[in-house]
């Protein structure tokens, strides 16, 4: 989802393809539980009505970096 001001939901996007969008973890920090890593994805709005859905979002250099948290089962 899109938020204007994060208050107000502007578009809602989909992937409309998984087998097409990649998610890689590029390292994982067991004592802190940090990881990091990139992806890519194409993302095309919901169709709602008459909307058009000729637009849409392409990450080609994604990157994240997060805490996991919590217990994790083997």
């Amino acid at each position: 989802m899109l938020s204007l001001g994060g208050d107000v939901i502007v578009d809602e996007y989909t992937l409309q393809e998984p087998e097409k969008a990649t998610f890689v973890v590029d390292s994982y920090d067991v004592s802190n539980g940090t990881v990091t890593g990139t992806f890519a994805l194409e993302l095309f709005p919901e169709a709602q009505g008459s909307k058009s859905i000729e637009y849409f979002l392409r990450v080609t250099k994604g990157r994240f970096r997060g805490t996991l948290g919590g217990e994790m089962n083997p």
